[in-house]
C-alpha cells in the first residue's frame, strides 16, 4: 500500500469517527443540557432510594441465608426503613416544588401571551395599557371610510376590513362583522 493510500485511509477513518461523534452528541446540542441543581438533587435522592432498597434486599437475603439473626436484622431493617421514609419524603417535596416551579413558569408564559394578544381585562374593556400590543407604524384606530371597518368577533375592537387579522388580539377576521 502506498503512503498516499495510507493517509487517505487514515483521514477517511478520522472523518467517520468525527461524524459518529457528532451524531452521538446531537441530542445534547439540540436541547439536552446538564441537570440543574434541583435535578441533580432529585437524582441524588433517587440514587439514595435505590441504595435503601438494595440494603433492604441484602438484609432479607442475609436473614434467609442464616448469616444474621432475626434479633440483629430487625433493628437494622427498621433503621433502613426510617432513612428510606425520609428520602421518600424529600423526593416528594422536591417533585412538588419542581412541578410548582414549572406550573408557575407556564402561568407566566400564558399571561405574557395573553397580554401580547391584548386579552387582558383592561384591553377587553377598551383600555390598552400595554402599547406593545399595537402594531408598529399603524394607528390604533383605523382611519378612512367607516364602511371599510370590521369588528373583531373575539375582542370587539374595530379594525380595517383589509386587515386579515385583528390589530389588537390577532384573531382571523375573515369571519368578522361589518360595522
Amino acid at each position: 500500500m502506498s503512503l498516499f493510500a495510507g493517509w487517505l485511509l487514515l483521514l477517511t477513518g478520522l472523518f467517520a469517527v468525527g461524524a459518529l461523534l457528532i451524531w452521538v452528541l446531537q441530542p445534547l446540542r439540540d436541547g439536552g443540557s446538564l441537570p440543574a441543581a434541583d435535578d441533580a438533587r432529585l437524582l441524588a435522592l433517587l440514587m439514595e432510594r435505590e441504595g435503601m432498597l438494595a440494603s433492604l434486599r441484602d438484609l432479607d437475603a442475609d436473614l434467609a441465608a442464616g448469616r444474621i439473626s432475626a434479633a440483629l436484622q430487625q433493628p437494622l431493617r427498621e433503621n433502613v426503613l426510617a432513612q428510606g421514609s425520609r428520602v421518600l419524603a424529600a423526593i416528594d417535596d422536591n417533585l412538588a416544588r419542581l412541578a410548582g416551579d414549572r406550573r408557575e413558569g407556564l402561568e407566566r408564559l400564558e399571561a405574557a401571551v395573553a397580554g401580547r394578544r391584548g386579552k387582558t381585562v383592561a384591553a377587553s374593556a377598551g383600555i390598552t395599557s400595554d402599547l406593545s400590543v399595537l402594531p408598529v407604524g399603524r394607528d390604533p384606530m383605523p382611519r378612512g371610510n367607516p364602511t371599510n371597518l370590521v369588528t373583531c368577533p373575539d375582542c370587539g375592537r374595530v379594525t380595517a376590513s383589509e386587515d386579515r387579522f385583528c390589530r389588537h388580539c390577532g384573531r382571523d377576521l375573515s369571519k368578522g362583522k361589518l360595522v
